[in-house]
């Protein structure tokens, strides 16, 4: 019999393993090269945190399970959750050769955090709202979670 990996588990370890990516990226010394275009820097930072704000909303709700009207309380709650490791990241970069802590990126971190939270609240609503009623046992219909 195989046992079961714990569903907490199974929803934060993306995040995890994400996040510790961008900080073992964010330790590398880059070397000094001209951009491709003018905010590249801060379009990186932005799809960057996009993604790690779609999996923390995405955690968040698979472990808190949080009714329909509570999606947007986690959502804000994911967004924080990204600020702040935005906030540690930038304080990281700062210790590391050709890095620079900015308030900027920082910012670049939080918007790009509050588009994944939102692309994921929106796809988690727009699923729910088409879900079709399910037959329970009693004969009583109910909605898929």
């Amino acid at each position: 019999m195989r046992a079961r990996v714990p569903a907490v588990i199974v929803a934060w370890l993306p995040v995890v393993a994400y996040a510790a990516l961008v900080w073992f990226v964010s330790g590398l010394a880059l070397p000094s090269a001209s951009s491709d275009f003018p905010g590249r820097d801060k379009l990186v930072h932005a799809v960057e945190f996009a993604a790690l704000g779609w999996l923390v909303a995405r955690a968040l709700v698979r472990t808190a399970r949080p009714a329909a009207d509570g999606l947007w309380r986690l959502g804000v709650v994911a967004v924080l959750v990204c600020a702040g490791w935005g906030f540690l990241d930038e304080i990281h970069q700062a210790s590391v050769p050709t890095r620079s802590a900015s308030v900027w990126d920082f910012a670049a971190d939080t918007a790009g955090a509050s588009v994944g939270v939102l692309a994921y609240i929106a796809r988690r609503t727009k699923r729910d709202a088409t879900a079709a009623p399910v037959p329970s046992r009693t004969g009583i219909e109910s909605e898929r979670g």
